[in-house]
């Protein structure tokens, strides 16, 4: 009887210690797996990237209206280059290609450039009407442009070489109409002679015969 007594107790006190342990490392286990997605998470949220970021743009790379005035000063500096060769056609397309991608920073300088396109005495399509209007366009929108002292002077020599070409088209006129009036005497005088050539052969075919 002592001896199964002391056996039930030993086995008593292993069922003791093994449930004991069991509980132990249950807990241990749950705690374990209820704390392991809070770190992963803030692992996560440690590797992840905030929206807002990604919404930011990345450094070097340029906004719509930054790429827009990249182009039109590509451009303008290209149809500088085209006037000052005297490549005309070639000026004319960028001085377009500028309008079109023109920003209002921009507008001055492709004003500012059509007018010198048509006022270039040299170009084989200038028109000093159609270079004033350019000046004057820049003049009365953008005032405030540091081309203005440049498109005063040159409206002043635009206008007076506009008035001296009038009066040269007027002169030249006088000119041809002297001509056709110098033509017409000239005939009036032709006609005189033939006639008194032949009044004179008229007289001598009148005249008495001694």
């Amino acid at each position: 009887m002592g001896t199964k007594r002391t056996r039930s107790r030993k086995y008593f006190f292993l069922y003791l210690a093994c449930s004991v342990v069991l509980f132990v490392t249950g807990n241990a286990c749950i705690r374990h797996v209820s704390t392991a997605p809070d770190k992963e998470s803030k692992m996560d949220g440690a590797n992840s990237i905030p929206a807002d970021s990604l919404l930011q743009e990345k450094p070097g790379t340029s906004s719509p209206q930054e790429t827009v005035e990249h182009e039109a000063s590509r451009h303008l500096a290209a149809a500088r280059s085209a006037l000052a060769a005297g490549d005309y056609s070639a000026a004319f397309i960028e001085i377009e290609m500028a309008s079109n991608h023109s920003p209002n920073s921009s507008r001055p300088e492709t004003i500012f450039l059509t007018g010198l396109f048509y006022a270039d005495p040299k170009n084989p399509t200038a028109n000093i009407t159609k270079a004033n209007e350019s000046l004057q366009l820049l003049e009365n929108e953008h005032p405030e442009s540091n081309r203005i002292c440049e498109v005063r002077i040159l409206s002043e020599l635009l206008l007076r070489l506009q008035a001296s070409e009038s009066v040269n088209k007027r002169l030249r006129q006088d000119i041809v109409q002297l001509e056709k009036n110098l033509s017409a005497e000239r005939n009036s005088v032709q006609t005189l002679k033939s006639l008194l050539k032949k009044m004179k052969e008229i007289d001598l075919e009148v005249a008495p015969k001694e």
